[in-house]
């Protein structure tokens, strides 16, 4: 939660069209082509404590 508060706050017009089923995919087009995002998703995707 603290990073999508950072890339709210980052990027508040970004935000104002995602819906609340855009955060329950950590693959949504909705933050395509934000770096951060992207690491965020590789790591949970291949960490087997985030995986659970």
């Amino acid at each position: 939660m603290d990073l999508l508060r950072r890339f709210e706050e980052a990027r508040p017009k970004d935000y104002a069209f995602l819906q609340a089923q855009d955060f329950a995919d950590l693959n949504t087009s909705a933050f395509a082509g934000i770096l951060e995002w992207d690491a965020f998703t590789e790591h949970c995707e291949t960490c087997e404590d985030c995986k659970e």
